[in-house]
C-alpha cells in the first residue's frame, strides 16, 4: 500500500483527537482542539488538532502531521510499526495487511522523495550563493567555503519562491508534501516548511533523506528538522554519519557532539569523525548504529549541569555490549566544540580531550566514589553506595565483573558490589508462562541441565557459557542455583553446597569421576548446544504460525544458528556418554 493510500485511510478513519488526548488535555476550539504541545514544554497552548482533516500543527515548535507522524514521533516507532499499531487499535484491515504484501509503489514513492530532496538541495545551494545575508551569517560563524560545499549547506528563502522553483523543475505539490518540504496551513494553502533558514542536508548512504534548518535570528525554534517521511526518521539518523568511515582512517575515535555547527567545526579542523543527533536526545538506536564501527565512541559534552545530566541519562540506556563508550567534558565555561575550536590552540585542546577521555561508567563511578570519601555522614554514604550499585546494574555481565573489581580496588574494599539476584522474579515469570517450558519430558531435560550446572562448578572456566541457556534453567526451576553459581563466580566462594544440591545421590559425581577436562568440556559443549537447539525449535513452532516478513527473517536466522549447533553436537561426539545425553 502506497504512503499516500495509508495517509488517506488514516485521515478518513482515525480520529486524531482520540490519539492525541492520551498524551495531552484537549480543549475545544473553532476548528477542533487546542492543547499544550506534547513535543515541547510550554505554558500557553499552541498545539492545534484540526478535526476537519485529522491533522495537527504546533505554532510553538513547528511539529505537524497526522496520526501516523504523531505516533512515530511520540512513541519512537518506525513507519511500519505505526501503521500496524493504528490498524490494530482502530480495526482497519487494509493497514494490517500492509506489511504482508510486496509493494512496488512504496519503493517508487521512496525514490520520488530522494529525487525531490535532491531538487530542493540544488535550490537551497543556489539561494545561498545569491543571499548576502546568509553568506554573512556563515562568515560570522567562521564556516569556510570548503566546508559549506563539503556539507552541502544552503539557504531556504521565502515561501512562494521555493514552491515556484520546485514546480518549475517539475516537482508537484504531492511530492513536496511527501518529502516534508511543504505543509498545509490553517487556510488550506501550501507553505514551505523551511523559510529564512540556513539549510543542512541530512545524508544517508549518499542520498539526501531530509534537512535541518537553522534560523539566522533569535526567533524560536532555533532549529527545525524535516518531519518524518518514508525515508527519514530523525530519531534514527545522525548528521555527518556518511563521512564517518573515511574519517576513522586518520582519527580512530567517533565523537558524538550536540549540534550541526559542532560537527562542521570539528571537520573544518581536521577531526573528521564527528557526528550529532538531529535535535533529539541520544537514543539507544544511535548507540547501536555507532557501535557497528568498532571504535571508541566519545560523548563530547559541555561541562555544565546540562552536560553532566546528559551523561547520566545516556548511562541509563541499553548500551551495546561491544561499545567502548567514553565521555569528555569541556570545562571552559560557556564553551562548546564550535567556539573552543575557534580559539588559539583549540584544536589541540579538543583533540586531547577526546584522546584522553575515560569510559563513561568509569567517570560516573569516580565521581560517586569522590563524593563517598568526601563525606563522613553514614546515611549519605549509604545513598552513594546504592547509586553505585544502581549504575553497575546497567552493565552487561562481562563488564560488570571488571567494574565491580575496580570499585573494590578504588575503595580499598569498603564497597563490594555483587550482581543482584532476582531469581524469584524470573521463576515467577516462568510459572506465569512468560518463559515457556519446552514440551520435552521435564525429567530428561532437567537432569541434563543439572549436569551442565554441576560441571560449571567443577570447571569454573565453563561458567560464562551458562548464560546462553539461562531461560532453560529458569523454566526448569533451576534459576536460583544458576544465579548462585554466577554470584560465587563473581565474588569468590565454595561450590560444595551447590554440588550437593544438584547431585544428592552422587550419581553425577560418579559419572565424571576420573574423567579428563577434555571429556568434561566436550560433554558440556554438546549439552549446551543440544539445549539451545531445543529452545530454538520451540520458538520456530511459534514463528511458523506468523507469516510476516519479520518472522520469516528470524526463521532464516534461527535455521542458520541451528545448523551450527548441530555441527557442535556432531563434533563433540564422545564415547560412553551418560544415558541422559
Amino acid at each position: 500500500m502506497a504512503f499516500s493510500e495509508v495517509n488517506r485511510l488514516v485521515s478518513e478513519r482515525v480520529p486524531l483527537d482520540k490519539i492525541v488526548s492520551k498524551y495531552t488535555k484537549l480543549e475545544q476550539s473553532s476548528r477542533g482542539y487546542v492543547a499544550l504541545c506534547p513535543f515541547h514544554n510550554e505554558k500557553t497552548p499552541s498545539f492545534h488538532v484540526y478535526t476537519d482533516n485529522n491533522t495537527y500543527y504546533c505554532f510553538g515548535c513547528g511539529a505537524s502531521g497526522n496520526a501516523v507522524t504523531f505516533l512515530m514521533e511520540k512513541e519512537n516507532l518506525s513507519f511500519g510499526e505505526t501503521v500496524q499499531k493504528i490498524g490494530e487499535e482502530f480495526q482497519i484491515p487494509e493497514l494490517l495487511e500492509r506489511e504482508r504484501r510486496s509493494d512496488p509503489q512504496l519503493e517508487s514513492e521512496r525514490e520520488e522523495i530522494f529525487q525531490t530532496n535532491l531538487a530542493a538541495e540544488k535550490i537551497f545551494m543556489r539561494n545561498l550563493a545569491l543571499s548576502s545575508e546568509a553568506q554573512s551569517y556563515l562568515s560570522r560563524r567562521q564556516i569556510s567555503p570548503e566546508m559549506q560545499k563539503h556539507f552541502g549547506i544552503g539557504f531556504a528563502s521565502t515561501n512562494q519562491q521555493f514552491i515556484d522553483e520546485m514546480q518549475s523543475r517539475g516537482i508537484g505539490m504531492n511530492a513536496m508534501l511527501r518529502a516534508g518540504l511543504i505543509r498545509v496551513d490553517d487556510s488550506g494553502r501550501p507553505v514551505s516548511y523551511f523559510r529564512n533558514r540556513v539549510m543542512f542536508p541530512i545524508i544517508d548512504k549518499k542520498r539526501i533523506i531530509g534537512f535541518g534548518g537553522r534560523i539566522m535570528t533569535d526567533e524560536k525554534p532555533k532549529y527545525i528538522n524535516s518531519p518524518d517521511t518514508l525515508v527519514f526518521h530523525k530519531k534514527e539518523h545522525l548528521f555527518g554519519l556518511d563521512f564517518l568511515r573515511s574519517g576513522l582512517r586518520d582519527f580512530p575515535f567517533i565523537v558524538l557532539c550536540e549540534g550541526y555547527f559542532d560537527v562542521i567545526a570539528m571537520h573544518q579542523h581536521g577531526l573528521n569523525t564527528a557526528v550529532a543527533a538531529l535535535g533529539t536526545a541520544v537514543s539507544e538506536n544511535h548507540l547501536e548504529i555507532l557501535s557497528r564501527f568498532n571504535k571508541p565512541l566519545v560523548l563530547l559534552l559541555d561541562g555544565d549541569n546540562a552536560g553532566r545530566h546528559a551523561a547520566v541519562r545516556i548511562s541509563s540506556l541499553q548500551i551495546p555490549e561491544n561499545l567502548d563508550l567514553r565521555v569528555a567534558f569541556i570545562e571552559q565555561e560557556g564553551e562548546d566544540p564550535d567556539s573552543l575550536l575557534k580559539k588559539e590552540g583549540g584544536r589541540e585542546i579538543v583533540k586531547k580531550l577526546v584522546e584522553s577521555s575515560n569510559p563513561l561508567f568509569q567517570h560516573l563511578i569516580d565521581e560517586q566514589i569522590g563524593q563517598y570519601f568526601a563525606t563522613g555522614n553514614i546515611e549519605e554514604r549509604i545513598k552513594i553506595e546504592a547509586g553505585i550499585r544502581e549504575l553497575l546494574k546497567r552493565l552487561p555481565r562481562v563488564k560488570f565483573e571488571h567494574y565491580s573489581r575496580y570499585v573494590r580496588a578504588k575503595t580499598q574494599s569498603e564497597i563490594r558490589i555483587s550482581r543482584p539476584v532476582d531469581a524469584k522474579g524470573l521463576v515467577a515469570k516462568a510459572e506465569k508462562g512468560s518463559l515457556k517450558k519446552t514440551g520435552r519430558p521435564d525429567d530428561e531435560r532437567s537432569e541434563r541441565l543439572k549436569r551442565i550446572l554441576y560441571l560449571a562448578t567443577v570447571a569454573e572456566e565453563l561458567v560464562n557459557a551458562l548464560e546462553t541457556i539461562k531461560n532453560s534453567f529458569i523454566a526448569n526451576d533451576l534459576g536460583d542455583i544458576y544465579d548462585l553459581i554466577l554470584r560465587i563466580h563473581d565474588e569468590g566462594g565454595d561450590y560444595a553446597d551447590l554440588r550437593e544440591m544438584l547431585d544428592k545421590s552422587g550419581s553425577i559425581a560418579n559419572e565424571f569421576d576420573g574423567k579428563s577436562f577434555d571429556f568434561i568440556e566436550r560433554f558440556f559443549d554438546r549439552a549446551i548446544a543440544a539445549t539451545e537447539l531445543e529452545e530454538h525449535n520451540d520458538l520456530l513452532k511459534k514463528l511458523y504460525e506468523d507469516n510476516s516478513p519479520e518472522a520469516r527473517r528470524v526463521i532464516k536466522e534461527i535455521i542458520e544458528k541451528n545448523n551450527k549447533l548441530k555441527m557442535i553436537i556432531k563434533n563433540n561426539q564422545i564415547e560412553s556418554l551418560p544415558t541422559n545425553q
